[in-house]
């Protein structure tokens, strides 16, 4: 039953309409995670690396086709608001003869390059076979994907979502049933799977369109209807490819980091598989919520995500070199986090004070912001150029005597500083793009520079490029190679596809106020990531008292980890310019609803990581190329730090605010007490236990006192802050 969304209640018919998308979405998920569980159960651990190998791609093809019959029936929803039921008919016949077209299109060139695409993906020997006829049967399929995706979305723009839900949870019980006919009586094998997503998802399809020609009679098209029109068909493309784009791009980064799990073979493609499912299936919510936070967050939460992998990456392929070599990198990572917080943090004070300036109105200072930011960045380069010459071999010798290790972090970390220009740049460059609002374009940004380092980080690390550059050095160089290419693109971005600001460096002189103003905002935000490094730094001279191994863990717990926070603080970089534009405009119930969205996705992000992390640390550290010793280690500590996941959304969330409401100081204390005062102290008395096992339970009592004093200080920051807006 189509229904008119310009009358009623505004809050009660979002619930409704987002609702039933929000069940539709888990329910979508669980096609795919019924051939996982059903092949993983019924046909083995190859099979399940199988379908697992082939789901980035499934997610290329099918996003882009979501995104497109999405956006095709966008001018569908504008007709049908205007009520104009000749010009909804005729959107629709359009979509139609368009999403024909192209999935004719995609089913012929995915069928063909299907073969070429998972060789140059990595798909390991032994399931190849299997990987290839799964995702051949899902190609085959595309019509039967695109049916339902599209009539689904023309009931959705006559502003009914239930019917399509109803249909895709039969088609989705279909499935499992399915699944377990072809697999286990006919023993199709994972191509089994296949097929019963296929022909459930057709099921789904038709059942939607007998639902329109018996129950939607203004959708009944006549001869006229199917003819296409130019104007029209352009007006559908300009928003569905844009959209189709949007879908995928996601899973072009997914793509080169399956590439580079698959080179670590089919044991860890099909723990990687188990544990990314679980994370789809909660993170769905966010595709349901049309807010303008998700709007802004999302592709910085993307962004974020991605900026983990720089480092994640490295540490995986050199963890194929050898333990010292991993070794080595985690110790690096604490002066290499200082170079990450002096970046961010100026970057956090610049996007602040801009969208606050951008939001009062007040261009010259917008503009006068910019400007200093990029100078700063420029002059932290040449701080850490310098201690990139100077400080390599102390720092390693204060924390290792092994001559092998100190050796090898000296060659990647000195890169890393020498050429930290494009990390300066890149960080700078996105934060002017945030502060405007153009979050995607960070976005892509941050996909270039990371898809470019995952490319070249096995040439490198692996010694194609000769020896010289091969080990730790290379990791560095494909890392700041990598950001260069980012910094491009921020540059690009902001010249021409940024009107908002005008840089202009003529006859440019620093501003002591404006950069008074930037550093009032960014230090906190410095001295706090700062503080993380000297927690990091300690926290390795305890660990080395129990071995090299139980430090290697804690680096690869500490790159791990980013996955989970770095889409939070991608979050927070779309919350920090929605909270600062509403103080500047006097909105405070603008204000509270911002924080109170910001903290329920990221305790819902939280929850994804903890499940990870909690159910399989094994999976997880096989990544590494974790030897026994370092699983005996690992595990445990996975599954005992986690558990402080489920209360960090909240002080993580809320540091951002006391950020964005010039209030960092407030950040800073609470980072400090957490990370100086609680967790060293009390990592350093439960290490003289005797255990290594115990000293990981100090993260889960420093960030019960962090919740604790981030609580406090919010209802003081609320009350003196927040609340005087109102009058």
């Amino acid at each position: 039953m189509e229904k008119d969304m310009t009358v009623g209640n505004p809050t009660k018919m979002i619930l409704n309409f987002t609702i039933p998308l929000f069940i539709g979405n888990v329910f979508q998920q669980l096609y795919n995670m019924a051939d996982t569980i059903i092949v993983g159960k019924f046909v083995g651990a190859n099979a399940l690396a199988a379908v697992g190998s082939t789901g980035t791609i499934m997610f290329l093809i099918i996003g882009f086709l979501q995104g497109m019959t999405a956006g095709f029936t966008v001018p569908t929803a504008q007709k049908f608001g205007a009520g104009d039921m000749r010009s909804v008919r005729k959107t629709v016949g359009s979509a139609a003869i368009l999403s024909l077209i192209v999935s004719a299109i995609m089913t012929v060139i995915s069928m063909v390059g299907m073969r070429w695409l998972l060789h140059f993906m990595n798909t390991p020997d032994n399931i190849f076979d299997d990987a290839y006829r799964y995702i051949m049967v899902i190609c085959a399929g595309i019509f039967a994907q695109v049916l339902y995706n599209l009539l689904a979305s023309i009931l959705r723009a006559l502003g009914n979502s239930k019917t399509p839900l109803y249909f895709l949870i039969l088609a989705a019980v279909l499935n499992i049933i399915l699944d377990l006919v072809f697999i286990i009586v006919f023993h199709m094998g994972a191509a089994g799977a296949a097929y019963a997503t296929v022909i459930a998802q057709g099921i789904s399809g038709v059942l939607c369109l007998v639902y329109i020609i018996r129950k939607v009679p203004i959708l009944r098209l006549t001869k006229e209807d199917w003819k296409l029109d130019g104007t029209l068909v352009k007006i559908q493309f300009g928003i569905g490819f844009p959209m189709a784009f949007q879908y995928s791009i996601t899973a072009i980064g997914a793509m080169m980091m399956q590439s580079s799990l698959n080179i670590l073979g089919s044991v860890a493609i099909a723990g990687f598989t188990a544990a990314s499912k679980i994370e789809q299936l909660v993170t769905q919510a966010y595709v349901a919520l049309g807010t303008l936070l998700l709007k802004l967050s999302i592709p910085m939460m993307i962004s974020m995500l991605v900026q983990a992998l720089y480092n994640v990456v490295d540490s995986v392929f050199v963890s194929h070199v050898s333990e010292s070599a991993l070794t080595a990198v985690s110790l690096a990572f604490s002066l290499q986090n200082v170079m990450i917080a002096v970046g961010v943090g100026t970057g956090v004070g610049v996007n602040a004070l801009l969208s606050k300036s951008l939001g009062e109105k007040n261009q010259s200072r917008a503009n006068a912001t910019a400007e200093n930011g990029i100078f700063l960045s420029l002059c932290s380069f040449a701080v850490f150029f310098v201690i990139g010459l100077t400080c390599m071999k102390p720092y390693f010798y204060a924390q290792t005597s092994d001559a092998v290790i100190a050796q090898q972090g000296i060659q990647y970390l000195s890169v890393c500083c020498i050429f930290s220009l494009g990390l300066f740049t890149q960080t700078m460059g996105e934060k002017l793009l945030a502060a405007t609002g153009r979050t995607y374009l960070s976005m892509i940004s941050q996909l270039v520079g990371a898809v470019v380092n995952i490319i070249l980080d096995p040439i490198f690390i692996f010694g194609y490029c000769g020896e010289a550059l091969s080990g730790t050095t290379g990791a560095a160089v494909a890392t700041v190679i990598g950001q260069f290419c980012g910094a491009g693109m921020t540059l690009y971005f902001n010249t021409r596809k940024n009107p908002d600001i005008q840089i202009s460096f003529k006859g440019f002189r620093p501003s002591a106020k404006a950069i008074g103003r930037i550093y009032t905002v960014g230090l906190p935000s410095i001295a706090m990531q700062c503080v993380g490094s000297l927690m990091t730094f300690g926290m390795n001279l305890i660990l080395m008292a129990f071995s090299a191994t139980a430090v290697a863990v804690f680096g690869v717990y500490f790159k791990l980890q980013s996955f989970v926070f770095m889409p939070i603080f991608g979050l927070n970089n779309g919350m920090v310019p929605i909270i600062s534009y509403n103080y500047g405009a006097r909105r405070p119930n603008r204000v509270k609803k911002t924080i109170k969205l910001a903290v329920c996705y990221a305790e819902g992000i939280m929850l994804a990581g903890f499940c990870i992390f909690q159910f399989a640390p094994r999976q997880v550290l096989s990544i590494f190329a974790a030897s026994d010793a370092m699983l005996a280690i690992g595990i445990p500590a996975m599954r005992i730090i986690c558990l402080h996941f489920l209360l960090a959304g909240v002080s993580i969330v809320l540091s951002s605010v006391f950020q964005a409401l010039g209030n960092g100081v407030f950040s800073l204390i609470v980072s400090v007490c957490r990370q100086l005062f609680v967790l060293l102290p009390a990592a350093w008395l439960l290490a003289q236990t005797g255990s290594v096992n115990n000293v990981w339970w100090a993260f889960l009592i420093a960030e019960f006192v962090s919740v604790l004093m981030s609580l406090a200080f919010y209802a003081r920051i609320n009350k003196t802050t927040i609340a005087p807006l109102y009058h």
